[in-house]
């Protein structure tokens, strides 16, 4: 299960290391939606999150499942 918050998008990106540009366009996204869901402007749609999660999936990333990082909650 994805965590789906600004929160979340947030600290995950920086574990990577990334700017928003660099994240939005990893994702196939615009900064801006990016941008607003980091702010809590936006929520994001479903493709929006499924873009993120396929990214995120490529990079071979575990911390992306919840069960998989229990942690992740304990620092939003």
């Amino acid at each position: 299960m994805l965590i789906r918050s600004g929160e979340w998008l947030v600290l995950k990106r920086s574990q990577l290391g990334m700017t928003q540009r660099e994240f939005a366009k990893m994702c196939d996204l615009t900064l801006s939606t990016i941008q607003n869901i980091e702010q809590g402007k936006r929520l994001g749609s479903s493709e929006t999150w499924d873009k993120i999660e396929m990214s995120l999936n490529h990079l071979g990333d575990d911390s992306l499942l919840l069960s998989n990082n229990p942690d992740v909650l304990s620092r939003l």
